[in-house]
């Protein structure tokens, strides 16, 4: 005991114990920049149809087994008379906006290599029932080219 107080040492205890608080911070700040970098590889590495069918995307993917109906709103390209297809990743550009009746624009707009080809209007279509195996191999073959969700996340290649 002696020795103790010859060094000055005082022994006290904390209670409650502090050192969770550094895990939940560590933890925290691990999810703000994993936030961030999948935000900024959405924003900015994704293509506009890529961005936009993202949601569809992960909710025929994880749903899909379970509900085989939902309803989705595709986009659309038509010439204004008689030819109408889905929208593909070269019949948009960005950044521009298409206004759209009765929603909120679309955050692209047709590009010049689709007007080219004849078509003038780029459109969303009304809300509609798919079969969610069908949308979801149509996307992953037609949008994704076969990547699956993690690899969209991953790599360095922007647009």
């Amino acid at each position: 005991m002696a020795d103790t107080e010859q060094w000055g040492r005082k022994e006290s205890l904390i209670w409650p114990p502090r050192g969770y608080l550094h895990t939940l911070a560590a933890f925290g700040a691990a999810l703000l920049f994993t936030s961030f970098y999948v935000w900024l590889r959405y924003e900015y590495a994704l293509s506009p149809l890529e961005a936009y069918y993202l949601p569809y995307y992960l909710h025929s993917e994880s749903i899909g087994p379970l509900h085989l109906v939902s309803t989705y709103q595709l986009i659309f390209v038509t010439d204004g008379k008689r030819h109408t297809r889905s929208a593909l990743d070269n019949d948009v550009k960005k950044p521009s906006e298409t206004p759209q009746p009765g929603g909120k624009p679309l955050s692209f707009a047709l590009s010049d290599e689709a007007r080219n080809a004849g078509f003038r209007f780029l459109f969303r279509e009304p809300p509609r029932r798919y079969r969610n195996p069908a949308l979801h191999a149509w996307l992953a073959q037609w949008i994704y080219l076969n990547r699956p969700v993690q690899q969209l996340f991953r790599g360095h290649k922007c647009r």
